[in-house]
């Protein structure tokens, strides 16, 4: 395929990529700091035509203000907000900021009695869900020795567990519950302002499952940031009368 980069600053321009007869614009899913190499991990690829065609899903009172999903996650950050719940509410409004690839999230998805994630996204591409599980940015990953904590490590056997129940139970899930868990991935929305060293911590356990990605607050508000940005560009301006 055929890389173009276009624009000079940060998300101003789109990275772009021609494969297969096929446009793709890339979206920045982790926050990349000034030197850092720029991987498959840290880019997601969408066609032009799905993210014109997601445009169509924002409600025309978000399309006013389309900045505002990151105004008010900043501001519970800002504030040293720890009730989980606020957090929640903010992705489940606005599910399009999050990489235009889910067209609903819901929250407390009841999958069985002892498997609720806090949300499950409908991708817009096939209709099939990921799980999100999120804690608020206040929750430690490190102590002082440089370890994971214990909420670290329950937070990513919950995220393990809830991957392991929809594969296991992918039938029952689309016939009883309707369902649908194809190639599922989960997000664990933790973390707040890492050390490069113990981001490279939190890397190398993540590669252990390709399934399992952790996004930090950090990676959010880029991945929202980079998301707006590209919508802003194909949105059809309102002209001034």
């Amino acid at each position: 395929g055929i890389i173009l980069l276009e624009g000079k600053e940060r998300f101003t321009g789109f990275i772009t990529l021609y494969r297969n007869k096929e446009l793709k614009v890339a979206i920045a899913n982790r926050d990349i700091k000034k030197g850092d190499e720029l991987g498959p991990e840290s880019l997601k690829f969408i066609k032009i035509e799905e993210a014109n065609e997601y445009v169509k899903t924002i409600k025309p009172e978000q399309i006013s203000d389309l900045d505002r999903p990151v105004r008010e996650l900043k501001n519970l950050i800002s504030e040293d907000e720890g009730d989980e719940s606020k957090y929640q509410e903010l992705l489940e409004n606005y599910p399009w900021a999050f990489g235009a690839e889910y067209r609903k999230i819901q929250r407390h998805e009841y999958l069985d009695d002892e498997n609720i994630p806090d949300f499950t996204g409908v991708r817009v591409r096939d209709g099939a869900r990921d799980i999100f599980e999120l804690k608020p940015p206040t929750m430690k990953i490190f102590p002082k020795n440089g370890n994971f904590t214990s909420e670290f490590h329950k937070a990513w056997d919950q995220a393990e567990r809830y991957l392991d129940f929809v594969h296991r139970n992918e039938d029952y899930l689309r016939k009883e519950k309707g369902r649908i868990f194809d190639n599922p991935k989960c997000y664990l929305i933790l973390g707040w302002n890492l050390s490069e060293e113990e981001l490279k911590k939190v890397r190398i356990k993540e590669r252990r499952n390709p399934t399992l990605t952790l996004i930090t607050y950090n990676d959010l508000i880029a991945f929202m940031e980079s998301t707006i940005s590209l919508l802003q560009r194909i949105i059809p301006q309102t002209p001034v009368s």
